[in-house]
């Protein structure tokens, strides 16, 4: 949202933002507005926004989910955890951010700090998570099933410093951790089963 959005509106009441959107400029209301109640999600760039500016708001619990491949699902909270759920492979998906092979959250990847996967997710499609420069953690359920991790998955990742992957993991593809500049280790679980990065 630009500067001057909601300025010189004096008889608004409240204002619903999104958790997707992800820039508010600084002058979204007149400064020291307080009888305009800003509606956001906890945790999002909204609700920072607002503390910052000392705004008023109205705190609510927002998702985005959705399904994809077969019988899989997806849902990113307000917080910025990307969970994926289900059992089987993930699809190969496309690097870009829209179009029919996209990842349908590639949309919103700004806004992932943390991807969840869950313990039935057999391959990780290529460029599932790519370019999502604020990730700065991945989680894999426990007793994790995951056998592969495809082309780029984890490309243009720059905030994320260490991973921990799983031992049931056999192949790690080419450019999988692609310009991840501040990441300082990879650990495998005991018992690892890689054969092939």
């Amino acid at each position: 949202l630009g500067g001057f959005v909601f300025t010189s509106c004096a008889k608004l009441k409240s204002v619903y933002i999104p958790f997707t959107v992800n820039y508010i400029d600084a002058r979204i209301l007149d400064k020291g507005n307080t009888t305009t109640v800003l509606q956001v999600a906890t945790d999002s760039v909204a609700h920072e926004h607002a503390k910052t500016h000392g705004f008023t708001v109205e705190l609510r619990e927002e998702s985005m989910s959705g399904t994809f491949g077969e019988g899989l699902t997806w849902t990113l909270e307000a917080n910025g955890t990307l969970t994926i759920d289900g059992e089987g492979a993930m699809p190969e998906f496309s690097y870009a951010a829209t179009g029919s092979k996209a990842a349908p959250w590639a949309g919103l990847r700004l806004l992932v700090k943390k991807v969840v996967i869950g313990n039935g997710i057999t391959n990780i499609g290529d460029f599932s998570f790519y370019y999502m420069n604020n990730l700065e953690s991945i989680e894999f359920e426990e007793n994790s099933t995951l056998e592969r991790i495809g082309i780029g998955v984890f490309g243009y990742s720059k905030k994320l410093k260490n991973i921990v992957l799983p031992a049931s993991l056999k192949v790690i593809d080419n450019y999988a951790f692609y310009v991840s500049p501040n990441m300082e280790t990879v650990s495998f679980e005991e018992g690892s089963r890689l054969e092939t990065i």
